[in-house]
């Protein structure tokens, strides 16, 4: 059964640090600046922690601490179209 989104659980994603995995094995340290539910999956503005920019991406991509291991994590797949 799926854990019900709440709006206190998406405040909670902002200002979390984690990583997100780029092309081959590079990773970027990245800051959630916002959350929102979309196509069906939450979803996180994130911007890089040196850097410029952001963008929408589906939470399951940012690794943020605690988080479980790849093979449980749930969230999986979607567009990551804002």
């Amino acid at each position: 059964m799926a854990d019900t989104v709440t709006a206190s659980k998406l405040r909670a994603l902002i200002g979390q640090l984690g990583r997100i995995q780029g092309d081959g094995s590079i990773f970027y340290d990245v800051e959630i600046k916002d959350a929102k539910i979309g196509y069906g999956n939450t979803r996180v503005l994130i911007a890089p922690i040196t850097g410029t920019g952001e963008a929408w991406v589906n939470r399951s991509r940012v690794r943020l601490d605690g988080d479980p291991p790849d093979d449980v994590a749930g969230d999986e797949g979607g567009n990551d179209e804002a």
